[in-house]
């Protein structure tokens, strides 16, 4: 059975934020801010597609700290 696009995204997006949470518990860094911003905008993108006005929300703001602790810290 071929899997919808946001089926994939939210597997790939999950992964990502994984991989994000494991590079800041090794203290890989700027690379695990921008791994979480990659996944929470994954996210972001899923909330907006299922209609999930609380999923995107807190994906948007969570992504948006990551962008600005990439940049400013």
């Amino acid at each position: 059975m071929k899997q919808k696009f946001d089926w994939w995204l939210k597997w790939i997006s999950t992964v990502v934020l994984i991989a994000g949470a494991v590079m800041t518990t090794l203290d890989i860094s700027p690379i695990n801010k921008w791994l979480s911003f990659a996944g929470n905008a994954g996210w972001m993108v899923v909330g907006y597609i299922w209609k999930e006005w609380s999923l995107f929300i807190i994906s948007v703001v969570v992504a948006l700290i990551y962008v600005y602790g990439a940049l400013f810290v």
